[in-house]
């Protein structure tokens, strides 16, 4: 019963890539359908460890996606959650892997090489230090225990193009198409995983100032691009000193500043749930802007009607 309930849940969080499809029909006109199931099973485990020991340290799954050589697990996940926490789910994923590789060597005995091949290269390849594969995310984990959030993100951007780089390097000699699609794929994600540092350390800095968190080891900083992860903070400025809370109160100003910006998205959001502007018709575009000192709500907030209703398109938050 336990396992069925597994099976379940996870079920309509998994989102299989297009690729997938084309990988196994591939796999059925090759007469290789059974290493198709072998990787699979593999991924699946992988990414169900993941999940499992997300969920009993409380934090809730927001998607799978399944590729053809691997998968990515998304959480709805605080970005000040203790290391240690993510550490866990970090690793649960190559933990319940090695189970499914003896569980696969014990089920089917005749395909022992075939299974170690594929089980090994997949853990190597997901254990490689590019950001967002969790080879990437351990070592942001190490680097978060000395340097900045700010900095741990940037170092390990630097790290993930240097090992696409030695990747490209050690197969120079062999390169072909599927080389060629991987690099490029790895260039992409953590392209666009650089891209959104700026974002992601705004909500860093944005949980801390909506919610408490409790740290037991506090450090110095001279900026509030400085701030750690599972540290509190105080600030030396000009002789003077500030704690976290007066830094992030002089960082957001005045917190009616965001519960401002919330309001006109939740009345835009309402007004548009009712289709109160649907006589402007299918083609026309209502943009709203939204500006002020705040730092946070400089927002440009674009709403398109389409079938009569309207829907928020894009929100950009400043960058810092």
């Amino acid at each position: 019963m336990g396992s069925i309930w597994i099976i379940k849940t996870i079920y309509k969080y998994i989102e299989i890539n297009p690729f997938v499809y084309i990988f196994a029909l591939l796999a059925i006109i090759t007469a290789s359908f059974s290493i198709f199931i072998i990787i699979s099973f593999l991924i699946i485990v992988h990414e169900l460890g993941h999940f499992i020991s997300a969920k009993i340290l409380g934090v809730e799954l927001e998607k799978i996606i399944i590729y053809p050589l691997g998968g990515i697990s998304k959480f709805k996940m605080s970005l000040n959650i203790s290391l240690f926490k993510e550490f866990i789910i970090l690793i649960s994923g190559p933990i319940f892997q090695f189970i499914a590789y003896f569980i696969l060597i014990f089920i089917m005995p005749d395909y022992y090489e075939t299974i170690t091949l594929y089980h090994y290269s997949i853990l190597v390849f997901n254990l490689l230090p590019i950001y967002p594969f969790d080879g990437g995310k351990l070592i942001n984990l190490f680097f978060s225990l000395k340097l900045s959030f700010r900095n741990s993100l940037y170092l390990e951007i630097f790290i993930s193009y240097i090992t696409i780089l030695f990747l490209l390097f050690i197969n120079k000699d062999n390169i072909n198409i599927n080389i060629v699609i991987i690099i490029i794929f790895l260039i992409y994600k953590v392209t666009s995983e650089y891209k959104k540092i700026n974002l992601v350390y705004n909500k860093f800095l944005l949980e801390r100032y909506l919610h408490k968190y409790r740290f037991n080891k506090s450090i110095m900083i001279k900026d509030v691009k400085n701030f750690h992860r599972n540290k509190r903070h105080i600030l030396k400025k000009n002789h003077n000193y500030y704690l976290e809370r007066e830094i992030l109160e002089k960082f957001y100003k005045k917190s009616w500043h965001i519960k401002k910006c919330y309001a006109i998205i939740l009345l835009l959001t309402v007004i548009s749930s009712y289709g109160a502007l649907a006589q402007l018709g299918e083609r026309h575009v209502c943009t709203v802007e939204v500006s002020g000192s705040f730092p946070l709500c400089s927002t440009i907030m674009k709403l398109t009607l389409r079938n009569q209703r309207f829907f928020i398109a894009k929100i950009l938050l400043p960058i810092i």
